[in-house]
């Protein structure tokens, strides 16, 4: 078998088959020397390393010799782009997964399954998700299929500017999750942002839990009022029915003042109302899915829960809406949802 010598850094190397020049990636430039030949010559002048190393091989005419090189066309963005030659392909980012067609065959395969291109391939395919309203990667194949990439997912090849929904990438087919779970975690992640709603006995055991235990830190202040201390005089108490609960405004003012320090101190350390903490639920804004832990936020919340709550027939509203949402979560724009973990 004829054997060939590299003149690399500075130094003969070799001795090497075609085979193996091939597998150091030799260029059309690099020089060459074999026992039959008088001097150093380029891999190209090389007839017998032509078709080997570069893909090029020889028609003869009547006239004379023309070389003719093999050309092939990628499936990109999408569409067939091509014919390139393997010179060409060099300058493209070609990855192990893009599907290659070589100009006289109508079968497409893999980059990495072809043999001549092996020399032209730049790595593995990246890609950038488009999740939590934002950007995020560069993902290669296998980091993609350990992530949930649904047939909605926004996706954006790493050297492309567009972005496409995951079903549309060929390449991408075997890492999109099942349809039935896609529908399912699309709809709670879009409207739920991955997390369960409370029910509504959820709901309801957190206000009267929450409202027994607010009650029971004013009846100190309502029996003291009840007194007379700070009105005039009441007839004589025997048992607590005697008490007039609600009977001046200082009733009313405590109780708006309890329930407000409560919601300022509640919301900010658990996102929520002392219920919501106690049966592990807490409030998110249904716009963004942030949590909802600010003192004024929650003030403005209970406040608007305990006006609206006067009516009765206003609290039937979380009955007939299909987010279990009442009409103060309508007004402040949240979610009551179950806290993770």
């Amino acid at each position: 078998m004829k054997e060939y010598y590299i003149f690399k850094y500075g130094k003969k190397i070799g001795p090497y088959t075609a085979e193996e020049l091939k597998m150091r990636g030799v260029q059309r430039d690099t020089q060459i020397w074999s026992y039959d030949a008088d001097k150093w010559l380029t891999a190209a002048e090389f007839p017998e390393l032509a078709e080997v190393l570069f893909n090029i091989y020889s028609e003869k005419n009547i006239q004379n010799e023309i070389i003719v090189e093999k050309k092939y066309f990628v499936f990109k963005n999408n569409k067939k782009s091509g014919p390139y030659t393997v010179n060409d392909l060099k300058i493209l980012p070609i990855y192990e997964s893009t599907e290659i067609c070589s100009e006289d065959s109508k079968t497409w395969e893999k980059a990495i399954h072809v043999k001549e291109l092996l020399s032209v391939i730049t790595g593995e395919q990246k890609y950038f998700v488009f999740k939590d309203n934002k950007k995020t990667g560069p993902y290669t194949m296998g980091e993609l299929k350990t992530l949930p990439i649904y047939a909605a997912t926004e996706i954006c090849p790493e050297e492309s500017k567009t972005w496409c929904k995951a079903i549309d990438i060929a390449e991408l087919f075997n890492v999109i999750t099942p349809l039935q779970e896609t529908v399912r975690e699309i709809t709670k992640e879009e409207t739920y942002f991955g997390y369960d709603l409370a029910s509504r006995w959820q709901r309801l055991g957190a206000a009267l839990i929450g409202g027994m235990l607010l009650y029971a830190l004013c009846i100190p202040f309502f029996f003291i009022f009840s007194l007379g201390m700070f009105g005039p005089p009441q007839p004589p108490i025997h048992s607590l029915s005697d008490i007039d609960f609600f009977r001046s405004p200082w009733d009313y003012a405590v109780s708006f003042f309890v329930t407000f320090t409560a919601a300022a101190f509640f919301y900010k350390k658990f996102c929520g109302n002392i219920g919501h903490a106690i049966l592990k639920l807490k409030v998110i804004s249904s716009v963004d899915g942030s949590d909802y832990n600010k003192s004024s936020q929650g003030i403005v919340r209970e406040f608007l829960k305990s006006i609206l709550g006067i009516s009765l027939i206003l609290n039937w509203w979380i009955l007939f809406d299909k987010r279990n949402q009442n009409l103060y979560d309508k007004i402040t724009k949240t979610y009551v949802v179950e806290k993770k973990g």
